[in-house]
């Protein structure tokens, strides 16, 4: 379901209280905030694989990396101390990357160890599903996006209503915000418990 029809259901269910301003932006932080902390809200990109580049960008819809691969292999995620006891020196290391590193300081970013001694072929709309990709990075990311699954559509719309029935306004009420808060949580343990159902153990 789109946005505006999230935004829809969030004002008939609020008997039109609701500010659209703050809802819009409610729903935007909601949709950041799952992106965090749940991965129902999904993506992949390349990024094209430069010789000698230690450090790549993140897509710019993505919130939180869940995984890289180079070619066909999973990078292992590894934090700088940890590769420093492997080596030293390892912002100098050739070869086939193997670890990548999030640096807390820039979200945006992530290095590769070893650096590739390769760089990719540039990928774009034109680019036949048979070409040779080798070379480049694949990151798979939980997305900021305007839309949320449909099963997480009423969820989210109970949680707009519960942040803005609880904020200072002129139509505040802190009963109501607790009770869209619980139908959030409840909706949102629904879907947890279906999907882990779903998972093989």
């Amino acid at each position: 379901m789109a946005k505006a029809d999230v935004l829809a259901l969030v004002n008939l269910l609020s008997t039109g209280l609701r500010d659209s301003t703050a809802a819009d932006d409610y729903y935007d932080r909601i949709v950041f905030e799952h992106g965090l902390q749940r991965e129902s809200l999904t993506g992949a990109a390349y990024v094209l694989g430069v010789a000698d580049q230690l450090t790549y960008s993140l897509p710019t819809s993505a919130i939180r990396v869940l995984g890289i691969f180079y070619d066909s292999i999973w990078l292992y995620r590894e934090d700088k101390r940890g590769v420093e006891r492997f080596d030293p020196y390892w912002r100098q290391l050739p070869g086939e990357p193997r670890v990548f590193l999030k640096d807390n300081t820039d979200q945006r970013q992530f290095d590769v160890v070893p650096r590739p001694t390769r760089g990719g072929t540039t990928i774009g709309a034109d680019t036949p599903l048979t070409a040779d990709l080798a070379d480049n990075l694949a990151v798979v990311y939980t997305a900021n996006t305007a839309d949320v699954q449909p099963w997480e559509e009423l969820a989210v719309a109970a949680e707009i209503l519960a942040r803005e029935f609880g904020r200072d306004s002129d139509h505040q009420d802190l009963t109501s915000a607790k009770t869209w808060r619980s139908l959030a949580d409840l909706l949102l343990g629904l879907v947890d418990n279906a999907q882990n159902a779903n998972q093989p153990t």
